[in-house]
This record gives structure tokens, C-alpha cells and sequence, in this order.
């Protein structure tokens, strides 16, 4: 499970913002982070169950949307899937990947086939057969990254029409990598 951090406003108690990578509280706030339903402050090593923790709701929002960044991670990992393999985003870098394959694509006319790529499985490649074949692997991969995004924007436009926190509840993501996408 990855640790959510948030910062919160040491006064009020509202969140400010949160995420999934090392955040650096201002003057008045404070950075706490969420690990296995707990609540806890790295600086000062206080601890409590999360779900006594409260946000307003504008906090309460941001804290649900958090949860589909998280997703989106999972799903990126998954990876695309076409002719029955699994097609991950995930690396060092993910500026890497795309560029990688915003490259081949580039040259998909003139590349050697057939041409081998890697899947989720380890020492699975899949053979990409000619450009045509290197088409549809591409498009596969493109919409299901858009979708990852576009959903995801779906799901926080409802979160931030939301006038309660029980509204905010009953909105689940369920989305997987196997949801169709195209």
C-alpha cells in the first residue's frame, strides 16, 4: 500500500493538499501521512487511527481524489492489454517509456520485423508482426492510457459536485484494467 501524505493547517485543521510523494509543509502547517489506516507524523511520531481523523469537506474531496491517483497507478502497472498480453506504463521513468514509444512508432515503417516487445510477464515478449500490427498495439496502449486519465477526471468532477461527505462515499471507483476502454 503506498502512503498518502497530506498538509494540514496546523490552526484549522484543514487539509491543504495531498499525494503520494515527499511534501514539504509551509509556516503554520504540518505534514501527516496515512499507512496502513494509520495516521502518523514523521516529524513527531504521533499516531492515531485514521478514521478519527476529520477534514472538512473540501478536504474530504481532496482526500477521495487522492484515492484515484492511487488507482491510477495500479492501472498504469497493470498495463494495456492486446493479443492476450499485458502491456505495463511502469519504469525508472515514465517520460522514458512514452518517449521510447513515441520513437519506435516514429520509425514503425522501417523497423526489422518481427519486432520484439516486452509484456508484464518476465521474459515474455511479444512479436510485432509488421507496421500494421505496430498500429494497433499503439492505439491499444494510447487509448487505455487516455482513459486512465479521462476516468479518472470523470471521478473528480463528481467528487467536487459533491455537497456531503456521504455523497462523497458513494462514489466508488471501480474501474480495473480489464473495464473496456475503446
Amino acid at each position: 500500500m503506498a502512503t498518502a501524505n497530506y498538509i494540514i493547517d496546523t490552526a484549522s485543521g484543514a487539509l491543504v493538499a495531498c499525494g503520494f510523494c515527499e511534501m514539504v509543509a509551509g509556516s503554520g502547517q504540518s505534514v501527516v501521512s496515512i499507512e496502513d489506516g494509520e495516521i502518523y507524523s514523521p516529524v513527531d511520531g504521533w499516531k492515531y487511527d485514521a478514521p478519527d481523523f476529520v477534514f472538512d469537506l473540501e478536504g474530504y474531496k481532496i482526500k477521495k481524489c487522492s484515492v484515484f491517483d492511487e488507482k491510477n497507478i495500479e492501472l498504469r502497472a497493470a498495463g494495456a492489454l492486446y493479443a492476450t498480453h499485458r502491456f505495463p506504463f511502469t519504469s525508472a521513468s515514465g517520460d522514458e517509456v512514452k518517449a521510447n514509444w513515441i520513437g519506435a512508432y516514429g520509425a514503425k515503417d522501417v523497423l526489422s520485423y518481427p519486432y520484439k516487445v516486452k509484456t508484464d510477464v518476465r521474459g515474455v515478449r511479444y512479436n510485432v508482426t509488421d507496421a500494421a500490427d505496430f498500429d494497433a498495439l499503439y492505439n491499444a496502449l494510447f487509448f487505455y492510457a487516455q482513459w486512465i486519465v479521462s476516468s479518472s477526471g470523470d471521478l473528480e468532477e463528481q467528487v467536487h459536485a459533491c455537497t456531503t461527505k456521504a455523497e462523497v462515499d458513494a462514489i466508488v471507483d471501480t474501474r480495473t484494467p480489464d473495464t473496456p476502454y475503446i
